[in-house]
């Protein structure tokens, strides 16, 4: 699967919104590494079944907006609106993330969900170094 880095970050976002995990895994590389925000790393396709799971488990409704994203090669810094519900809590809260996405060869092959803007810059440079 080909294509252009900033449109695989958008079918990725789509894939989520949608909850079509199948659709999802067809966008990341079978050895892609998911860090997400929480601390925990993913590792595969077996580790981002675990964190899709884990998310759904605590979200009813999860979905991410790209609000802005800047492309450097197969690098994508991309600023997500993430809105979302508690599962049980039925609580609705919304945050802006900032997500470093590797794409090669049309596919996810890490992803790093970061809180602080300065520890999104810092892994963006560690990734383009």
């Amino acid at each position: 699967m080909k294509g252009d880095p900033k449109e695989v970050v958008g079918r990725f976002w789509d894939a989520v919104n949608e909850r079509d995990l199948s659709r999802l895994l067809e966008l990341c590389d079978e050895q892609i590494e998911l860090d997400s925000a929480l601390g925990s790393t993913h590792h595969g396709h077996d580790g981002v079944k675990s964190w899709w799971q884990d998310l759904f488990e605590v979200a009813g409704r999860y979905e991410g907006t790209i609000e802005d994203s800047l492309a450097l090669d197969d690098l994508i810094l991309a600023l997500v609106r993430v809105d979302a519900t508690g599962q049980t809590s039925g609580m609705e809260g919304a945050r802006h993330v900032l997500q470093v996405f590797n794409v090669r060869q049309g596919k996810v092959n890490r992803l790093a969900v970061h809180l602080d803007p300065a520890d999104a810059l810092e892994d963006a440079a560690r990734q383009l170094r």
